[in-house]
């Protein structure tokens, strides 16, 4: 019996670590954002809140100009030091399936919260599509 609960749990463990890794982009995907989505207006800016702690959000416009509906869509932001190096990667859900789908045709805000670095060079992130997915 505790040989078989053991080889149970293994097999639980090894499918919930399966179903956690980040999720591929098939090619159809990949070329649709490539051909299609588009962030524009993008800025990033901080401020102090009224307990002295500093806040900083990312707002950029993110923009669905293909015949075909995103139901998710996960970001890569790239922080740049000075000299031009990536100080920080991040990952973030611009389009979430929880929420309502992005339209084709249809353009939203999209924000983003991250932590002040001081290597930061206080420009607007780099941004890249690390997945997309569409109906």
């Amino acid at each position: 019996m505790n040989r078989r609960f053991r080889a149970v749990a293994a097999v639980v463990l090894v499918a919930l670590l399966a179903a956690c890794k980040p999720h591929k982009m098939d090619e159809e995907a990949i070329a649709y954002a490539k051909a299609y989505v588009r962030f524009q207006n993008v800025r990033a800016g901080c401020k102090m809140d009224y307990r002295g702690q500093t806040l900083c959000t990312l707002h950029m416009d993110v923009a669905n100009n293909g015949p075909r509906v995103i139901t998710e869509l996960d970001v890569v932001l790239y922080f740049y030091d000075t000299s031009g190096q990536v100080v920080i990667v991040e990952r973030a859900t611009a389009v979430s399936p929880r929420l309502r789908p992005l339209a084709p045709g249809q353009t939203r805000d999209f924000l983003h919260g991250f932590d002040l670095l001081d290597s930061w060079n206080r420009t607007s992130p780099g941004v890249g599509i690390a997945y997309l997915d569409l109906k």
